[in-house]
């Protein structure tokens, strides 16, 4: 009798320490969603690097020119050549299938959790998303969605479908 006191008592107690976490957990998650989840522009995202995270991203790309530019110069440039239809539309086309995954759940689900390491370990999210560390909220800004909309095309769907089933080949191909 004293073990089911026991285990009524730990369920109790297991129950409601879940529904307080769970419900600061919801709590915490409206705040985010409202007061991050809604982002309109990448140059929001971007205002907030400096200069020289501003050129490694630059460098990172593959693009020139642009050491002659000041921060806010750099930052227009920088977003116009990253938005731009074609680049991104190879860029998406080359996208590792995980990474694409990832970004799509942030877009459909308006932000999700990630870790930081995961964000940082990828060229295409910390490119084209926001992240808020402290919470672990990465979120996709108003005009990165549209862009994406636009060049998300069924031809490139299928251009991707392609080129992933040759990369599945090469990377077994390894292991053989």
């Amino acid at each position: 009798a004293l073990m089911d006191d026991e285990d009524d008592d730990f369920e109790d107690d297991f129950e409601e320490d879940y529904d307080e976490f769970y419900e600061e957990f919801v709590n915490e998650d409206n705040y985010v969603r409202q007061t991050f989840g809604d982002l309109q522009f990448l140059e929001e995202v971007y205002a907030q690097f400096s200069k020289n995270e501003l050129l490694e991203i630059a460098k990172a790309h593959g693009f020139r020119g642009y050491s002659k530019y000041d921060k806010h110069s750099l930052r227009e440039w920088l977003i116009a050549n990253l938005l731009e239809k074609q680049y991104f539309q190879d860029y998406i086309l080359h996208a590792d299938k995980e990474e694409l995954r990832v970004f799509e759940n942030a877009i459909e689900q308006n932000g999700i959790y990630l870790p930081e390491e995961m964000l940082y370990r990828s060229l295409f999210l910390s490119t084209y998303g926001g992240f808020l560390p402290y919470y672990n909220f990465y979120h996709i800004p108003k005009d990165v969605k549209e862009k994406y909309k636009e060049c998300m095309t069924e031809e490139i769907r299928e251009k991707r479908e392609i080129i992933q089933y040759f990369y599945d080949v090469c990377y077994s191909a390894i292991y053989l």
